[in-house]
Formats: C-alpha cells, structure tokens, sequence
C-alpha cells in the first residue's frame, strides 16, 4: 500500500480523508498492481479544500476535495480523483467492468459510496469490497463477456 504523507504545516490529516485515501488505493491497486513506489501527500492548509497529490514513478498528479462533504461522497471525490490518476497513469480501464472494457464508475447514495457499470446492467458493489468479492475478481481474470 502507498505511504501517506502530511505535508508540512498542513496540520493533522482528518481520520476520513486518510480512511477514504486506504480504501480507494487498495481497490484501485487491486486492479491494477503498482509497479514501482506510489506515494500519497495531502495539503491541508486551504480551509474549505483539501488536495490530495498521487505520485506513481516519477509522475504526480492531484485533484482537490470538498471539505464539507457527507462521508460517502467524500469517499466518492477521493475514489474519483485517484481512479482518474491510475487511468492516466496506466492508461487503461481501472478498475475495469467484469462485463466491458470500460472502467467501473463511482458515486455515493446514501450512505454509501459504489462502484457501478455505467454501462447496460444493473451490476454495483460496496467501494472498497472488490479485494473480498471473488466474483469479480474471477470475472476481471476472464474478460469481457
């Protein structure tokens, strides 16, 4: 798993973004493993927005988060943010839809942030389940359908 890093004068990290961080890195690492050091720094000093910098090799992108969001679509802003990196990244579809070749998308309800098909089917699972869910695990080992 990626290190994750404050940086300097940001102050303490808030437990749900670091949490948020974990569970997006460990799904999206399982789709698609890492080669080589990925890193995590959060900037803290803005008031109303965080930003979040990935690193994998020597490439670093970033994306911001709403502070004032509810813990589910904090996980979904952070998920997306980091999905949107490991596709430029690795340049395919991460994690990618065990019935397309597309990339599965993220969004909250409720309480609780999913990964979905976008495409036609009804197929969804928890954000942060794919390492658990051996169906999909065997349906991404055999492709598309």
């Amino acid at each position: 798993m990626a290190a994750i890093k404050v940086r300097a004068g940001s102050g303490d990290a808030p437990p749900h973004l670091l949490e948020a961080i974990d569970i997006g890195l460990e799904d999206l690492s399982l789709a698609s493993p890492v080669k080589g050091e990925t890193s995590v720094e959060v900037d803290l000093e803005l008031q109303d927005f965080w930003l979040v910098y990935i690193r994998l090799g020597d490439v670093e992108t970033g994306f911001g988060v709403d502070v004032s969001k509810r813990p589910a679509e904090l996980l979904e802003c952070v998920v997306d943010g980091l999905q949107e990196a490991f596709i430029e990244f690795r340049q395919g579809a991460i994690p990618r839809c065990p019935f397309h070749e597309h990339p599965l998308r993220v969004a909250a309800e409720g309480e609780v942030a999913w990964w979905y098909c976008p495409g036609p089917s009804d197929w969804r699972r928890r954000v942060g389940s794919l390492a658990a869910d051996e169906a999909y695990q065997a349906a991404i080992q055999t492709g598309p359908r």
